[in-house]
């Protein structure tokens, strides 16, 4: 079973707070400007054009070097172009986090919450890099027999160091003052998978069906609000599909953990309705296939093998996807051997 990737809307909607602000030992038109800029930055970021977000917040910087809004947003620009499957991902990623750990010890005007969350959303994204290259180097070892050990002892103990400062920083942020609710979400899931990672799997579920019953709650308040304000019914579509995408995220996770605790056929329920809200969701496919295939029933499990290979945007090399295809393919040796079981059985019947 896989733990699900971060939730990057966190990182979305934390630039949602980020407003306008000005200096007041600027003049007029530098005051003008820097409030441009700022707010050409944020249209630029909410439309996901981080690269040109960075610019605009480096010219507002121009006018106001120590502005902590335009600081803190380019980190987030950063975390997010970090987010690329890419050596100048994991580049940018590293600048976030420098970035972002050095925001954190300063006095923000109010907004060290954000860099401490932005901090753990990088961490976040950092566990899963490193848990990718643990389950590879696990895999190298399993199946060819031979790995570098130092490399996998260097990964494994920078997967358990930054799942335990991703805690940290999440723990931070939910218990502190900020209280609205898509940071207390971004929160929870954060807790949730990091509590899994290390192992803690009851703590993890709890995190997790907290998060659930605010997303359920979250829904019936967009259906609602689509029927007694039909005008905007557009937008609150647009709330209940996001809310439902975050349940999908969540229901994934928490059919992990129950996997974990052995409660297989709870975690297949979950997959199944991870499926209903989101079919295009190939780690889904991925996790009840293993399930499927423990409890010997082959066809599903080869059908969830076949969709997962089709679906997935993972490498040929992703350990995922060899340890699928290898698989898939004692499944369908094993059908075969059951239908010709069966058709034997047939004929000695007849």
């Amino acid at each position: 079973m896989r733990i699900p990737r971060t939730l990057t809307r966190a990182a979305w909607l934390l630039l949602t707070v980020i407003t306008t602000v000005t200096c007041t030992t600027l003049g007029t038109e530098d005051r003008k400007r820097l409030t441009l800029h700022l707010e050409n930055a944020a249209q630029y970021y909410d439309q996901r054009h981080y690269e040109r977000a960075y610019q605009q917040w480096d010219k507002a910087l121009e006018t106001d070097p120590l502005n902590e809004k335009a600081r803190l947003g380019q980190a987030m620009a950063l975390y997010q172009l970090g987010l690329e499957e890419s050596p100048d991902g994991v580049a940018r990623l590293q600048a976030a986090e420098e970035r972002l750990d050095e925001l954190r010890d300063e006095d923000l005007d109010g907004l060290e919450w954000q860099a401490e969350l932005g901090y753990a959303l990088t961490m976040d994204r950092w566990v899963s890099l490193f848990a990718r290259k643990v389950r590879q180097l696990r895999y190298q070892r399993e199946i060819e027999g031979a790995t570098d050990e130092e490399e996998l002892a260097l990964a494994e103990r920078e997967l358990e160091k930054r799942a335990h400062i991703a805690e940290r920083a999440y723990r931070t942020v939910h218990t502190g003052g900020e209280r609205e609710a898509q940071y207390q979400l971004a929160c929870l899931i954060g807790l949730a998978k990091m509590t899994a990672y290390r192992g803690d799997f009851e703590t993890s579920l709890e995190y997790a069906r907290d998060y659930e019953g605010q997303i359920v709650r979250s829904k019936r308040l967009w259906r609602d609000a689509a029927k007694r304000f039909p005008r905007e019914a557009a937008l609150w579509e647009m709330k209940l599909h996001n809310a439902e995408r975050q349940e999908a995220e969540l229901r994934d996770l928490i059919a992990n953990v129950l996997f974990k605790l052995g409660k297989y056929t709870e975690a297949e329920s979950e997959l199944d309705v991870v499926l209903e809200i989101d079919p295009e969701r190939s780690s889904a496919y991925l996790n009840r296939w293993i399930m499927r295939q423990a409890r010997r029933d082959w066809d599903r499990a080869r059908e969830d093998f076949r969709t997962f290979l089709a679906m997935t945007a993972r490498p040929d090399d992703d350990p995922s996807v060899i340890e699928a295809r290898r698989r898939l393919q004692e499944v369908e040796e094993r059908v075969e051997e059951e239908d010709a079981a069966a058709l034997d059985r047939a004929r000695e019947g007849g």
